[in-house]
């Protein structure tokens, strides 16, 4: 971003002060007349004249006094027509003859900072900003903005940050994208402190704006933050701002990470429904997860079987199966942990332990048996195996000779 504005500001004050009555007595009559043309003609906007003029006048043998005027018009001229570089070359060749007034010097020196950082040339523009501050000139919000940005291209990040901070006090109401020449340093320094701080400002200060958000929960991602990237995110989707399907996602994955499933729930089906979120495998075993921790049973189970059979996969099924069991729907656990079973899992001596108390809860005591005999040979399912057989065998005295 170019402080552009900046130099509106240069135009108008050459206007009121290239011509004085100390120049009048310190040039002799025929170089004034010249001058005063010059300016009359700069000040009609007739700015092609007026450079004529005035180049004329320096083709001819001048003294350093007037010389150094003439450049000072010339670089206005420039300056008007936007010729930043000829401007900084008329000003810079004015400035080193040091023939005017201190206040001008000054004003000629501030010019030069000014027009270096307009023509990208960072470090001479830096280098006379402080040259100009160190002989007395004041710095405003503007020269501060400038500075900062010049640090900036040179990717000096420790020094972008104070001159930016300056702009921004000295600034009665400060564009929203000072704050961003700031937060762009605090980003390249790993602040991210500094940055979420800046962050939230810029979100009170725009709170439609999408960009600021994101950024607000990245900033609390690098501090390992989820607590504050969880309120983020839900500010943000509550407003409308971040509704996108990377961003509900990550918003839902916290929601239950952070113990709020029902939440979730919620979040993901109104998302589903504006197709706001893919109904995509990714989104459903999502959904899943959430209705499981919200112990929802009923709404988790079909989409389980849809899952599962889609999948083959063997976790699908086991989760079919628990939530089956959750409903005492025996038999279809049993059928879901038949299908797990058949891929060998590891745990397959734990889920034929499943599948028998499955069995057992349906009275199907035979099938029960078979299941934990099976389990009976995984050394890791062995033991609670043969209680579980011991038990049938209990139950089974008590059923052929009752009291």
């Amino acid at each position: 971003m170019k402080v552009r504005i900046l130099l509106l500001a240069l135009l108008a004050s050459f206007s009121m002060a290239m011509i004085s009555p100390v120049m009048a007595k310190a040039l002799s009559p025929g170089v004034y007349k010249k001058l005063l043309a010059v300016h009359e003609s700069y000040n009609d906007g007739a700015y092609g004249q007026a450079l004529k003029q005035v180049d004329s006048l320096l083709a001819g043998k001048l003294s350093d006094y007037a010389r150094a005027q003439a450049l000072h018009m010339s670089g206005a001229v420039r300056l008007a027509q936007e010729n930043y570089a000829g401007a900084l070359q008329a000003f810079s060749q004015a400035y080193q003859l040091k023939q005017l007034e201190k206040p001008r010097q000054l004003q000629l020196l501030h010019n030069i900072a000014q027009l270096s950082y307009q023509t990208e040339q960072w470090q001479r523009s830096l280098k006379n900003f402080s040259a100009w501050q160190q002989a007395g000139g004041k710095p405003g919000a503007n020269d501060y903005l400038m500075q900062a940005q010049a640090y900036s291209a040179l990717k000096d990040w420790q020094k972008v940050i104070p001159a930016a901070r300056q702009a921004i006090a000295l600034h009665a109401s400060p564009p929203d994208a000072w704050y961003q020449v700031q937060l762009v340093a605090h980003w390249r320094l790993k602040q991210f402190k500094q940055a979420t701080d800046l962050l939230k400002v810029l979100v009170t200060r725009q709170p439609e704006n999408a960009f600021f958000w994101q950024q607000l929960a990245y900033g609390y991602q690098q501090q390992n933050d989820d607590k504050s990237v969880l309120v983020t995110l839900r500010g943000a989707y509550v407003k409308g701002v971040l509704q996108s399907d990377k961003y509900v996602r990550w918003l839902a994955q916290l929601l239950i990470q952070e113990g709020s499933p029902q939440r979730a729930v919620e979040i993901i089906r109104e998302s589903l429904t504006a197709t706001r979120l893919k109904n995509n495998r990714q989104t459903q075993k999502m959904l899943v997860q959430a209705y499981l921790l919200a112990k929802d049973y009923q709404a988790a189970r079909p989409l389980l079987e849809m899952l599962a059979e889609r999948t083959d996969s063997t976790l699908m099924y086991q989760q079919l199966a628990q939530v089956n069991m959750q409903l005492r729907r025996w038999r279809a656990a049993y059928q879901a942990l038949g299908k797990a079973i058949a891929a060998a899992p590891d745990n397959t001596g734990q889920l034929y332990i499943m599948q028998g108390m499955a069995s057992l809860n349906d009275a199907q005591l035979d099938k029960a048996r078979q299941s934990f005999q099976r389990a009976s040979e995984y050394p890791s399912a062995q033991d609670s195996a043969n209680n579980w057989l011991s038990y049938i065998e209990t139950l089974q005295k008590d059923t052929d000779n009752p009291a």
